[in-house]
């Protein structure tokens, strides 16, 4: 869970994040950017 503040410097910044599950570290995880990704 990700707290709106907490994800402020990372827009502010145009910083994409990568939120990773640590249960599987090996997966790929979901990335958070300003543009979305429709194709999927």
């Amino acid at each position: 869970v990700l707290h709106p503040q907490s994800m402020r410097p990372a827009r502010e910044g145009d910083i994409p994040v990568r939120v990773k599950n640590s249960y599987n570290p090996k997966a790929p995880g979901t990335l958070i950017t300003k543009t979305r990704d429709m194709s999927k």
